[in-house]
């Protein structure tokens, strides 16, 4: 029981640690960014991406886009429901076109899978069948079962 309540008291304080991270990571950010600023100021605005670069870390601040969801933008959302309308309204126009496409998408699936099934019979003959089978015979053989330890921490 000793090693077990050592790693439970581990995963406890790696949970610990990460709820930490997430509390200072928004005045992190909001540091480097003051950071990159002040070193912009001093180099004319020359752009740099590095806030921090020292003998234990380099911080680089990267900017991802992010996207507000439609339903918090009324025009947002009314122009995603104009989408949503005016492309039901060309499939219901266009609808026997569309009709024919499938149909001609579906015969080319079974030209394509009768396809794929010579190659596969002439890539697979009984002598590469055999192969394979002992091939799997033997692995199955040769497979152990390794223990693993899952751990729910509970609150």
């Amino acid at each position: 029981m000793e090693y077990l309540q050592q790693l439970i008291q581990l995963r406890q304080q790696i949970r610990q640690l990460e709820d930490k991270m997430k509390a200072v990571q928004e005045l992190a950010v909001m540091e480097a960014l003051d950071l990159l600023q002040q070193q912009q100021t001093s180099t004319q605005g020359k752009p740099n991406k590095m806030a921090l670069d020292n003998s234990e870390a380099r911080v680089i601040v990267a900017f991802k886009t992010r996207f507000v969801p439609d339903r918090d933008d009324t025009q947002l959302s009314r122009l995603a429901d104009d989408l949503n309308l005016k492309r039901s309204q060309l499939m219901e126009k266009k609808r026997s076109q569309l009709q024919s496409i499938t149909l001609e998408e579906q015969k080319l699936q079974e030209q394509l899978n009768q396809l794929n099934a010579k190659r596969d019979k002439l890539l697979n003959p009984k002598s590469l069948k055999l192969l394979k089978i002992r091939y799997e015979q033997r692995r199955q053989e040769l497979s152990y079962q390794e223990p693993q330890l899952r751990i729910q921490l509970k609150e």
